[in-house]
C-alpha cells in the first residue's frame, strides 16, 4: 500500500475543509456575532494538518492508486473529517470534544442527531456549519459509491457497490472527475432551487439555505427546537416532503432522466418500489392512527405522510409525536428504518432495491422446493442478476441486521429499553437520527454516557460506509498483502 498517495489525498480534503471553514467565517463577520475568531483557529489547525500532509507525501503520483489506498482515505477521510468538522463546537464552547465528534459524525453521515440540547442558542454560524457538514456528507457518500468505487472493476467492493447497490451499473459517465462534477451539479441544482423556493414562501435566506442544506443531503439537522413541527399546516411541509423524496432516490438516475427523459425513473424498479413503498405505508399509519385515535383525518394523513418519507429518506425530520402514535404504526415506521431509501443517493440502510431482490429470492426459494431441478435466475430491471451479486446482498443483509443487534447492547446498557435500544441502533446504522421512545425527541442522544456516543459514532461510520468498506479494513492481508486489488 502506498502510504503518500493517502497521506497526499487526506491532504487535499484538509484544504478542502479549511476552505469550507471560510464560510461560517464569513457569516459570523455578517452577523457580528464575535466568534469569528474561534473559526480561524479552526481554519488553522485544519490546514496545518493539511500541510503535514502534504509534506509527508512529497511529489506523489495519483494515477497509480489502487482500491486499497481508495478505501484508505474513504474510512480515514470520514474519521479525520469529523475530527476536523469538530472543531468550531470545541472552540466556540458549545460542546465538549467528545460531543463536539458526535455531532460532526453525526453531521458528515447524514444521521442527524444531535448532542446540543437548545438549537436555537448557538450562533447563526455554528448552526450554519453544523448544516453545511450533513451537506458536504451527502455530496460525498453520492460521489464515493456512485463516481469512485465502480471504478475498480473486478473487486468485492466493484460488486457490492455497483452492481448490489446499483444493480445495473448506471454508471454516468466513463471517467471518475466527469462523474462527480455531473453528481454535484445535480446535487448542488436540487439544493439552490429547494433554497429559492422556501425564500419564496416566505423563509429568510439563513433558514432557506439550511434547510435545503439538510433536506438534499437527507441530514434532517433543523434549526429549530421543535423541528418541522414549527412549520405545521404549512405548505413547506409538502414542497420539503416533496424534496425529501428526491433527496433519497438515486441520482445517477437523474442524470439518466436529462438524456433519455423521466420515463427512466418509471422503468426502475427501485424507484418504483420506493414511491409504492412510501404511498402504501403512509395509508396504512394515517388508517390506524385515525381508527385507533379518531381526530381529522386530513391531518393524520398529512402527518403519516411527511412522517414515512422522512423516514423512507432517512433524513429524520419529525412532524408530530409519532411516540404516541398506535403500536402497529410505529412498527411501520420502525421498519422503514431498516429498509432506507435509493442506491445513488445520500440515503443510508439496506436500500429499496436489496430488500426487493431479497423478496425475489425468497419467492424463487420457495418455488425451487417444489421444483428441485427448475434453474432460476433472479431478474432485476429486466436484467438476470449474477450469483456473485445476489451472494454479496444476502451477506450484506446478514452481516447489516447482526451489526444492528450488537450496537444495540450498548444503548441498552446505557439505560435504554429493549425497543428502544433496538430501534436507536437501526437507526443509526440507517443514518435516519430520531427512533422511539426516549430517542424519538430532537435532541435525545444529548443525555447518553460519552462512550455510548463514541460507540454510536462507530456505527453512524459503518452505515454510511455501508460496512463493508469498513470491515475491509480489519483484515491483515489489506495491511501485509503486496498485491494490488
Amino acid at each position: 500500500m502506498n502510504e503518500k498517495i493517502i497521506c497526499y489525498l487526506l491532504g487535499r480534503l484538509c484544504a478542502g475543509i479549511a476552505a469550507a471553514l471560510a464560510l461560517p467565517f464569513f457569516l459570523a463577520l455578517h452577523y457580528q456575532e464575535g466568534n469569528y475568531l474561534d473559526f480561524i483557529f479552526a481554519i488553522a489547525v485544519t490546514a496545518l494538518v493539511g500541510f503535514s500532509f502534504n509534506w509527508y507525501a512529497g511529489k506523489t503520483n495519483t494515477k497509480d492508486i489502487s482500491v486499497r489506498e481508495w478505501i484508505s482515505v474513504v474510512v480515514f477521510g470520514w474519521i479525520l473529517g469529523a475530527g476536523l468538522s469538530s472543531l468550531p463546537y470545541v472552540f466556540n464552547g458549545v460542546l465538549n470534544p467528545v460531543d463536539a465528534y458526535f455531532e460532526s459524525m453525526s453531521g458528515l453521515t447524514t444521521t442527524g442527531i444531535t448532542a446540543i440540547t437548545n438549537i436555537t442558542e448557538i450562533p447563526k454560524s455554528l448552526m450554519f456549519w453544523r448544516s453545511l457538514t450533513g451537506w458536504f456528507g451527502g455530496i460525498a457518500s453520492i460521489v464515493v459509491f456512485v463516481a469512485v468505487l465502480p471504478m475498480f472493476p473486478g473487486t468485492a467492493v466493484y460488486l457490492f457497490n455497483s452492481e448490489a447497490s446499483g444493480y445495473a451499473k448506471v454508471g454516468v459517465l466513463p471517467r471518475m472527475r466527469d462523474s462527480a462534477t455531473t453528481l454535484l451539479t445535480i446535487y448542488f441544482v436540487l439544493t439552490l432551487v429547494l433554497a429559492i423556493v422556501l425564500i419564496f414562501l416566505g423563509l429568510s435566506t439563513f433558514e432557506a439555505v439550511n434547510y435545503a442544506c439538510s433536506t438534499i443531503s437527507t441530514t434532517g439537522f433543523a434549526i429549530h427546537d421543535s423541528n418541522m413541527a414549527y412549520w405545521e399546516d404549512s405548505i413547506i411541509l409538502y414542497i420539503t416532503a416533496f424534496f425529501m423524496i428526491l433527496a433519497g432516490g438515486n441520482f445517477a438516475l437523474y442524470f439518466q432522466c436529462l438524456r433519455k427523459g423521466f420515463k427512466v425513473l418509471w422503468q426502475d424498479m427501485e424507484f418504483k418500489g420506493y414511491l409504492y413503498g412510501i404511498a402504501v405505508i403512509a395509508v396504512l399509519i394515517a388508517a390506524n392512527v385515525f381508527y385507533m385515535q379518531g381526530g381529522e383525518l386530513t391531518h393524520d394523513l398529512t402527518n403519516s405522510y411527511f412522517q414515512t418519507i422522512s423516514f423512507a429518506s432517512t433524513t429524520g425530520y419529525t412532524i408530530s409525536d409519532y411516540n404516541s402514535w398506535p403500536t402497529f404504526a410505529k412498527m411501520l415506521l420502525g421498519l422503514i428504518l431498516f429498509t432506507g431509501g435509493c442506491s445513488g443517493s445520500a440515503a443510508s440502510g439496506l436500500k429499496i432495491g436489496r430488500v426487493i431482490v431479497l423478496v425475489k429470492i425468497l419467492f424463487l426459494e420457495l418455488k425451487r422446493v417444489l421444483h428441485p431441478k427448475m434453474l432460476i435466475s433472479v431478474i432485476y430491471n429486466k436484467r438476470a442478476l449474477a450469483v456473485s451479486s445476489i451472494v454479496n446482498m444476502t451477506r450484506f443483509f446478514f452481516v447489516y441486521v447482526l451489526v444492528v443487534v450488537l450496537f444495540s447492547f450498548p444503548l441498552a446498557a446505557a439505560g435504554l429499553s429493549p425497543d428502544e435500544a433496538l430501534f436507536g441502533s437501526a437507526s443509526c446504522l440507517s443514518n435516519n437520527g430520531p427512533a422511539f421512545g426516549m430517542l424519538g425527541a430532537v435532541n435525545a442522544y444529548a443525555g447518553l454516557p460519552m462512550i455510548t456516543k463514541m460507540l454510536m459514532c462507530v456505527g453512524m461510520l459503518l452505515g454510511r460506509l455501508e460496512i463493508f468498506i469498513v470491515l475491509a479494513m480489519l483484515r491483515k492481508e489489506f495491511w501485509r498483502s503486496t498485491k494490488r486489488w
